[in-house]
């Protein structure tokens, strides 16, 4: 759900990421004798957890998607009232299917007898030639850093089938209609990189290494002191009574 927790960037800093200075996961800034942290590879949870650890603003770099908007939380931290309303419904759906049951029994004597149903499960044995589900999971890193990538997508070409990696990195979709006689392509993207197209390899994991787009990065990439805006209590509880 949206945490209406926004980020901006007031000023932009001029300076070029690539010329700061590798600090672990992040880079230090000689001009403003900062660390600037790196969001890019983040998740909007990741993000929420980092600011809340430096306790307000600081110097970052961001995707042009992460700012100007409300960061989403974990589904996980609060539910809803219309997930309290399906938990019921379908609580109310199971004692109806146990009703149903009960009225298919049979009695013997003093004892409930269950119905039983009997079904014939044919095998057919595929041969090669037969389409099957294959199952593609790998992870996406930055080709310079090796380190693992968030919200790449990952697409198989010529099909509506695509995945989109966690904060590892990682990534899992499945191809229903696999032919053990074709090629596989997946397309892999992200903002800021250069669009990579790699040769599924079957029955291996995957390791899809992109690299920074220069021509990109500039439009897409912002760097600088960045403010939290969170909201008011009021805001807060409006919110609340809006999911």
């Amino acid at each position: 759900m949206s945490s209406s927790t926004k980020l901006t960037i007031p000023s932009p800093c001029m300076q070029s990421w690539q010329a700061m200075t590798p600090d672990q996961q992040d880079r230090f800034c000689a001009q403003c004798q900062k660390t600037v942290v790196d969001f890019t590879t983040m998740t909007d949870a990741q993000v929420l957890t980092r600011i809340e650890q430096t306790g307000g603003p600081g110097c970052g770099r961001f995707r042009s998607d992460q700012l100007n908007r409300p960061l989403v939380e974990p589904s996980s931290r609060q539910v809803s009232r219309w997930q309290w309303v399906s938990l019921l419904l379908s609580g109310w759906l199971s004692s109806q299917a146990a009703q149903a049951q009960s009225v298919t029994d049979k009695r013997v004597g003093g004892t409930f007898i269950p119905a039983l149903t009997r079904s014939v499960i044919t095998q057919v044995k595929p041969t090669d030639a037969q389409p099957r589900p294959l199952l593609i999971e790998g992870r996406v890193i930055d080709n310079q850093t090796r380190k693992p990538l968030a919200n790449a997508t990952i697409v198989i070409r010529n099909t509506p089938y695509s995945a989109t990696t966690d904060s590892a990195g990682a990534f899992r979709l499945e191809l229903p209609d696999y032919s053990p006689d074709s090629t596989v392509w997946a397309v892999a993207s992200l903002i800021g990189y250069s669009t990579i197209q790699y040769k599924v390899e079957v029955g291996r994991p995957q390791l899809f290494a992109i690299s920074e787009d220069i021509n990109l990065i500039s439009e897409s990439i912002s760097v600088g002191g960045y403010v939290v805006q969170k909201p008011t209590r009021r805001q807060r509880i409006r919110n609340w009574f809006k999911h």
